[in-house]
């Protein structure tokens, strides 16, 4: 069994707004590009990435560029071959087949001679053929970009297919089941490729025999506290092996609890809600007090935003009418 690549996805460079100390987080994010470098340069492989390489499209200012730019050179000038696809956070607009997105996986790789955007295209490797597909705005046209990749399908090589979307049965790292815009189906159509590695939610886990979903290679959300996060080794027998990366995460401490003397991001539990029993009698009166009713669960419900007021007794309008 011989490893052909190091893969990771949704590493999301930012300046943090928390926790971030001396940049403690940004340098974090960095310090992972230097280690799966370091993990493929040993094992003489390339590197795949799902996408969302930067946080946000509008967050790329000068401040993260001096923060990035010295690892980025680094890492993307010398050394493994990264092959990526742009998610939705590289994306700068809306991104169709018909109108692709700029995006800074492909204006990075028109940069740095390491780095390959894969967005649409199909790249034959040493050891495997490799197709990308972006995220595609709410998935219009995915199923059409994934059959264009099928008519670019290697025999006797293995065909690795880079996603980054929501798939059915897809979870979180807090065990949320995440919504999609795509039918179950969908893995019919991916049954024609000998992997399929995607980006977009962060917890790792297999979806189907040959389906991956890559996850996040450290914590980013305080949602992220329970789950082991890092990268995959694919290897020729198609089998893929997940290594956490030892970085520091977010732990919820009880209420009150002190926070231990460690590199971890440690926040309190908030406290417990006392019950409140309501001693307005009210009229339930479906005909005659529905305006009566939802001005009292504005009030109990302690919302005193005006649009949304405004909008709920509009509703109850229209009910009436």
């Amino acid at each position: 069994m011989e490893p052909i690549a190091i893969i990771y996805s949704d590493i999301h460079h930012a300046l943090w707004n928390s926790y971030n100390h001396h940049y403690r987080r940004t340098k974090n994010g960095l310090k992972v590009e230097k280690i799966i470098k370091l993990k493929a340069k040993l094992l003489k492989v390339p590197i795949l990435f799902c996408g969302d390489l930067i946080h946000k499209d509008k967050n790329m200012t000068n401040e993260l560029i001096d923060q990035t730019l010295p690892t980025f050179n680094k890492r993307f000038s010398s050394g493994p071959d990264t092959y990526a696809i742009s998610g939705n956070h590289d994306q700068g607009k809306e991104n169709t087949l018909d109108q692709p997105s700029y995006s800074y996986i492909n204006t990075f790789s028109k940069v740095f001679p390491k780095l390959h955007c894969i967005d649409n295209q199909s790249i034959q490797t040493r050891k495997f053929k490799i197709h990308g597909v972006p995220y595609l705005t709410h998935d219009i046209g995915l199923n059409k970009a994934i059959k264009m990749r099928i008519k670019e399908l290697a025999r006797g090589w293995p065909n690795i297919l880079l996603l980054h979307t929501n798939l059915p049965g897809a979870l979180d790292t807090d065990g949320r089941e995440m919504e999609t815009h795509l039918k179950k189906d969908i893995y019919k159509l991916l049954k024609a490729f000998d992997m399929v590695l995607v980006g977009h939610i962060h917890a790792p886990m297999k979806l189907a025999k040959n389906v991956y979903q890559i996850g996040a290679p450290n914590h980013q959300r305080k949602t992220d506290r329970d789950m082991d996060l890092g990268y995959w080794t694919l290897y020729d027998t198609m089998e893929m092996i997940f290594t956490p990366i030892k970085m520091p995460k977010f732990v919820e401490l009880e209420f009150g609890e002190t926070a231990p003397d460690t590199k971890d991001f440690y926040y309190n539990k908030p406290p417990a809600k006392a019950e409140t029993k309501s001693t307005t009698k009210h009229n339930f009166s479906e005909v005659n007090n529905r305006k009566r009713l939802a001005k009292n669960y504005l009030r109990e419900r302690h919302i005193k935003d005006h649009e949304k007021a405004e909008a709920l007794l509009k509703v109850i309008k229209d009910l009436d009418d």
